[in-house]
């Protein structure tokens, strides 16, 4: 039968020492006994002291010592089997405990004889192979950190027999030397003594002259740094009269390691009063009344002045104030004169685009195509002359509507022509065609050779209205009822002739009927 133990501290030192690279004990050599038999002779007599709880074969727990691992340092977890003779092959599994989790540490396998780490231990973790014939399956870890406190289990199994026990490893950091900084105030001296990068949680004292501990001050402070070290923060004040040879030890309490700084204080730092800064003090409390007794006097008359000054000022805002609300109400008229101006402009476009629009008449093309010519604007070349279809009725009189659908098409044009009957096969002159078109997303009013400057227009759907009583030709956008151009028609020295609708060949341009609308009932 084999039992893992956990040995006790003094058997920690003695394998760290074998471990480390000892090359014996000083003072033997020759037929003295090497390092490795000295450490095995010791190692049954500890086991015998805290192993006798496993000797009834079941799962052990730790001895009472935990084994304490310096931070960033090596810590060796020791386990051992008791079975005489160790058999050659045998398995070893290190596990941590957090809470009522187990997380696998590292494992060796007898069999294969190959070692498996798991997670945060790959690459700290060390088994001691040279060993096992000792039954030494001990834990070595590297760059212990504060992560790694905490309760471990080590598992030996032996054919179908299984083993364990447990160590507890308690982590330790011993930080800086403190740093006492002294602020002098009014009456007293204020220290302060800070130290960081120690665990677990320190004791910071603070000693007078002779090594004895003073007493009644605040608590220190101590605070966690990312790292999980703490850095501690105490502060003592001291009265004149006091010692002024002050020390400031922290203390590692699981360590029993402790660092120390001692200052000694000047005298001449602690505040003190002399008669003639007493006299000082009296002859300026004096002036000082003195001062307070006039402040006083003036304070009272410029009160008196200042009511005078309120009043005149109170008046001039009053007039401020109604001058104000007189040119508040008279804004107020303009803006709404102003826009019962636009609403009123408003309507009364709307009104001229249903009255055109209620004199809708159909329009259809000629099957045989036109050349038209028209104007550039001021300051611009001609358009070139380009095909267009033609109505089949013109208009000599009356008023006349009719709406085109231009659909995504980017160049077009579309108005008017004057000629007489029997011309229909003659290319047209600018002179006598009034139009609309469109050109690189602008439009372009014309009337006769004159060019009215560019329009900007993103609608798809066009009325034109042709009013003869008044000489003009209206573009609508049918869209937002608004008037886009008004051309006059010139018939100055040419009455004759026919009115004829005409619009550019595109694929996307048609005749859209206009809805009859509906007669206004009366009021």
């Amino acid at each position: 039968m084999f039992f893992p133990v956990i040995s006790s501290l003094d058997s920690l030192v003695l394998f760290r020492g074998r471990c480390a690279g000892a090359e014996g004990i000083p003072g033997e050599s020759g037929t003295s006994m090497d390092s490795r038999v000295w450490w095995l002779t010791l190692l049954p007599v500890l086991t015998f002291q805290h192993g006798s709880h496993l000797a009834t074969g079941r799962s052990g727990s730790s001895p009472g010592i935990p084994v304490v691992g310096i931070v960033g340092g090596w810590v060796v977890l020791p386990c051992r089997v008791t079975l005489d003779p160790v058999p050659e092959v045998f398995s070893v599994r290190w596990e941590f405990h957090d809470g009522s989790r187990r997380i696998p540490v590292g494992s060796f396998d007898g069999k294969s004889r190959e070692e498996e780490w798991a997670g945060r231990f790959w690459g700290r973790g060390e088994f001691f192979p040279r060993e096992f014939w000792a039954g030494n399956v001990s834990l070595g870890l590297r760059n212990v950190g504060i992560s790694d406190q905490g309760s471990y289990t080590c598992h030996v199994s032996v054919q179908d027999v299984s083993r364990e026990a447990s160590v507890e490893l308690q982590v330790a950091a011993v930080g800086d030397v403190p740093t006492i900084v002294v602020r002098s105030r009014q009456r007293d001296l204020g220290l302060s003594c800070r130290a960081s990068g120690w665990f677990p949680n320190p004791q910071i004292l603070w000693l007078d002259g002779r090594g004895k501990v003073r007493e009644g001050f605040p608590s220190p402070r101590t605070a966690p740094e990312p790292s999980g070290l703490f850095r501690v923060d105490a502060s003592v004040t001291l009265l004149p009269g006091s010692d002024l040879d002050v020390s400031c030890r922290i203390l590692n309490p699981r360590l029993n390691v402790s660092r120390e700084s001692r200052i000694r204080i000047s005298d001449v730092f602690l505040p003190s009063i002399s008669s003639w800064l007493s006299s000082f003090l009296v002859l300026l409390g004096l002036n000082l009344l003195l001062i307070s007794t006039l402040f006083c006097l003036l304070r009272r008359s410029q009160k008196k002045n200042a009511s005078a000054v309120k009043v005149k000022l109170e008046r001039e805002e009053e007039k401020k104030k109604v001058k104000s609300l007189l040119d508040g109400e008279k804004a107020k008229k303009r803006a709404a004169k102003i826009h019962f101006k636009k609403h009123l402009g408003r309507l009364k476009a709307e009104l001229d685009f249903w009255e055109a629009r209620s004199h809708s008449v159909p329009v259809a093309w000629n099957a045989l195509e036109r050349i038209l010519e028209l104007p550039g604007g001021e300051g611009e070349a001609a358009a070139p002359p380009f095909p267009v279809r033609v109505g089949r009725e013109g208009f000599g009189s009356g008023k006349h509507y009719w709406e085109l659908e231009l659909g995504r098409e980017q160049d077009w044009a579309l108005g008017v022509l004057r000629e007489k009957a029997g011309c229909e096969a003659r290319p047209v002159p600018s002179r006598d065609s009034w139009a609309l078109r469109r050109s690189q997303g602008e439009l372009f009013p014309s009337a006769g050779a004159r060019g009215l400057g560019k329009l900007r227009w993103s609608g798809s759907v066009l009325g034109v209205c042709l009013d003869l009583d008044w000489e003009c030709l209206k573009f609508y956008d049918v869209e937002t009822a608004e008037l886009l151009e008004r051309l006059g028609l010139s018939t100055t020295g040419n009455s004759q002739g026919m009115f004829f609708p005409f619009v550019s060949q595109g694929e996307g341009i048609r005749i859209r009927p206009v809805p009859i609308p509906v007669p206004l009932k009366g009021l």
